[in-house]
């Protein structure tokens, strides 16, 4: 049928080659990725981290670019260092993927806001034009998932919480969860119970 040689001979090597039309749709497919990452930014990286990235370090992408950079440094020398013991886990090569288009992101001018337990989606970055920023979702967060996630909004619909006892009881969040919101400043601002003081009344 006219094939060409070099044609028959890549196809017993790698079995497979692009047809016309697949290539077309994949060079298609990346023209749109592009317009998108260049003139619509932060809705690239909303969509990349919401849909695309399962492992977040989440501590170095709320402190920025040198955090992150730092991360990224430390993974490179444990690769580099031939080490068995130091090898990177499954887990952390996720999450240096991801690492690695927030380092782009910041250096973009884009940053991560710090989670929002009255803002933050379940699953879904949250766009921040004003603030040129990314609301991290509840599932960055280890050791919540997305029926505890969807628990948290479901309770601050009904009321928005007042205190962080608030949050845990009628968020039947765990004390893990809570610690690790403390440890990253999302609570900040919250009275840790519902009790309120003379001081709270504006008497004293």
């Amino acid at each position: 049928h006219g094939i060409p040689q070099y044609y028959i001979d890549s196809c017993n090597k790698i079995k497979y080659l692009f047809p016309k039309g697949h290539a077309c749709a994949y060079v298609t497919m990346a023209v749109r990725v592009a317009y998108f990452k260049i003139y619509y930014p932060l809705e690239f990286y909303a969509t990349f981290f919401s849909l695309r990235c399962d492992q977040y370090d989440i501590e170095s992408l709320i402190k920025g670019e040198d955090a992150i950079y730092q991360a990224l440094s430390e993974f490179k020398d444990r690769r580099n260092s031939n080490n068995p013991e130091l090898a990177l886990t499954n887990k952390e090569e996720e999450v240096e993927k991801g690492l690695i288009l927030a380092l782009e992101m910041a250096e973009r001018g884009y940053k991560f806001a710090n989670i929002d337990i009255m803002r933050s989606d379940s699953d879904n970055f949250i766009i921040d034009l004003e603030n040129k920023a990314l609301i991290p979702p509840f599932k960055v967060l280890d050791g919540i998932g997305a029926e505890a996630s969807k628990e948290i909004i479901r309770a601050r619909n009904e009321k928005p919480f007042d205190s962080i006892l608030d949050f845990k009881t009628r968020g039947k969040v765990s004390s893990k969860t809570v610690e690790l919101l403390r440890k990253i400043h999302a609570l900040d601002g919250y009275r840790e119970n519902d009790e309120i003081t003379l001081f709270d009344l504006g008497l004293f």
